[in-house]
């Protein structure tokens, strides 16, 4: 957008206003463990969760408008190749 644009400014970005707070933390090494199942995980009660909070009924029902969107679709294209079909025959 900026290309051929003489009186343009150079793009200032907000990372570049907490760089040097960024550069002065000391480093610190990492500890990392073996991966493997969390204990605390539960898929039940993370459906349960979206349940409660109301997030997962707008994904049931875009689903639900999918296959019937779907379902429609195949209906109406067999019904217009069954007529075409039929067209040709005496």
């Amino acid at each position: 957008m900026l290309v051929g644009d003489a009186e343009a400014r150079t793009p200032q970005y907000e990372i570049a206003s907490v760089r040097d707070t960024v550069l002065a933390l000391p480093a610190v090494e990492a500890v990392t463990e073996a991966g493997g199942p969390n204990p605390s995980f539960s898929s039940g009660a993370v459906t349960a969760r979206r349940i409660a909070d109301g997030r997962f009924l707008p994904r049931i029902a875009v689903w639900a408008v999918l296959v019937l969107a779907v379902a429609v679709l195949t209906l109406l294209t067999l019904r217009v190749v069954r007529k075409d079909g039929r067209a040709g025959v005496p």
